[in-house]
């Protein structure tokens, strides 16, 4: 069963562990308030690893994701900055190996951080403007903290249902514009 909170109540310590492995949403689908709360939070858990295979937020910075290793398919968006200073381990691999490593088990993810829509009247989410690794992301994870976000839309394809999330983050935030980001 899923409870629902607003981005305030969030504390990352009551699902987080230390040594936790963290696979967040990517590019348009990228869950900002949950991404911000890991960097102000993170670093009172400690031992966290974070993946991302591309970003266009700018949140992710050297100075930010000191308190975590994060790591990318790549320097693709706004993580260039990460790469040149060092502060990114990069998988070589494309993004349609992602779900099929994280399946096997050969990437690990104890904790899904998602952005979706709103529910539909079945009670079923869409990842909205992605349709990558999320459900793989979902279904391997011991905790699924999904940013319900206004603003995604319900598109058909990939969804997560209501009761595969475990903390519901009710936003209202602008979707992320990768062809204008850094």
């Amino acid at each position: 069963m899923s409870i629902a909170i607003t981005p305030e109540q969030l504390d990352l310590s009551q699902f987080l562990k230390p040594g936790d492995h963290i696979v967040f949403g990517q590019a348009c689908g990228e869950p900002i308030t949950l991404v911000e709360a890991l960097i102000e939070q993170g670093r009172h858990i400690g031992g966290l690893s974070a993946f991302i295979a591309t970003s266009f937020s700018g949140l992710f910075t050297p100075e930010s994701a000191a308190s975590f290793r994060l790591s990318s398919m790549g320097a693709i968006g706004a993580l260039r900055s990460m790469t040149k200073a060092h502060a990114l381990d990069v998988i070589p691999v494309h993004v349609s190996q992602v779900a099929p490593l994280i399946t096997a088990g050969v990437m690990r993810c104890d904790v899904a951080m998602i952005q979706v829509s709103p529910a539909d009247a079945e009670g079923n989410h869409s990842c909205g403007l992605i349709s990558d690794y999320v459900r793989a992301a979902v279904d391997k994870a011991r905790v699924v903290i999904a940013e319900v976000n206004e603003a995604v839309p319900y598109t058909p394809g990939e969804t997560i249902p209501g009761s595969a999330i475990d903390v519901a983050v009710r936003v209202a935030n602008d979707l992320i514009d990768a062809g204008t980001a850094a």
